[in-house]
């Protein structure tokens, strides 16, 4: 039980929980896991990541028991490369997509008003009772009562 909390087990755990997640995550994308799911991808592709950041969180405790203190001093610096590669490489793809994004809408702010066409036809005021009244396709009659 001594070795189950030792300082360089409990970051092996999380090290190793963190890589698979990621590991998960990765092997949703490709193999397209949320491909035409909707709003359902995202979720489908983060519980891939944690049910393998799970698995690996288990099998770290039980390799632990099994490996000498210096073997899990070295996956952890490993891993710890690992982790570092994977976050500043979906930081610089977050960025990258994100201006990729902006620059294909165009971001322009324009002083414009842009109305739409019930909004630009007045009413006549001639006394005829075809003036248009409401929005779209609809025109409510407000005189009835039912």
């Amino acid at each position: 039980m001594k070795t189950f909390f030792k300082p360089s087990n409990i970051l092996f755990y999380f090290l190793s929980a963190v890589v698979f997640f990621f590991l998960g995550m990765i092997f949703a994308g490709i193999t397209n896991a949320g491909k035409d799911q909707g709003l359902a991808a995202g979720a489908i592709v983060f519980s891939y990541g944690v049910i393998s950041g799970f698995v690996g969180s288990l099998s770290a405790i039980i390799v632990a028991r099994i490996l000498q203190e210096r073997y899990i001093i070295l996956i952890n610096k490993i891993f710890a490369v690992i982790v570092i590669i994977l976050v500043t490489f979906f930081v610089y793809r977050f960025l990258t997509l994100k201006a990729a994004a902006d620059e294909s809408q165009g971001v322009k702010f324009e002083n414009k008003i842009n109305l739409t066409f019930a909004a630009v036809v007045q009413p006549k005021l001639s006394g005829k009772n075809d003036t248009p009244i409401g929005l779209g396709m609809s025109k409510p009659s407000f005189m009835k009562i039912m």
